[in-house]
């Protein structure tokens, strides 16, 4: 099994062959663990949001959000982390409900999103006036390039190669 990394404008999404995601499998197998780190923890910026001027207007009277290309928790845990059983565990049934993954205040929620190969996965833009550009780069499988209109879902896509 192997997983699929596909970067979509600022968050990670993950299409991973087994339930590992969820750290129990229906086989009987248990994933648990923190992930951290040591030394100093990166330092979070701030989103530039000043381009679009109606996701500027949504931050008017506050900071900008901060990017969460690292996230930080308590006891130098980290936040946002994947982790898979990348051989020996079998291949679990693809779930029949999608993973959704909103854009809102023109960030993505949540951050990293994992899936099964072949889960369909659900894009849904809640900016009520921004129009959003869904572009993935998958190695595997075919990219595509929407733009998502303000208060509409994408339809469902999915990503069927895993090798």
């Amino acid at each position: 099994m192997q997983t699929k990394h596909v970067v979509l404008a600022g968050f990670t999404l993950l299409a991973v062959s087994t339930a590992a995601i969820a750290g129990q499998s229906p086989s009987g197998g248990t994933v648990s663990g923190i992930v951290s780190y040591e030394g100093k923890p990166a330092k979070m910026n701030r989103i530039e949001i000043t381009r679009d001027a109606s996701c500027a207007k949504l931050y008017k009277n506050m900071q900008p959000p901060l990017a969460e290309d690292v996230v930080t928790g308590p006891g130098k845990s980290l936040q946002n982390v994947v982790v898979y059983v990348s051989a020996g565990a079998p291949d679990d049934p693809v779930p029949s409900t999608p993973a959704v993954l909103t854009q809102k205040g023109c960030r993505y929620i949540p951050h990293v999103l994992a899936l099964h190969v072949n889960q369909e996965v659900i894009i849904k833009n809640e900016d009520e006036e921004t129009v959003h550009n869904v572009h993935p780069l998958p190695k595997l499988n075919r990219e595509w390039n929407e733009s998502q209109t303000a208060g509409h879902p994408l339809s469902a896509k999915s990503l069927p190669r895993r090798k």
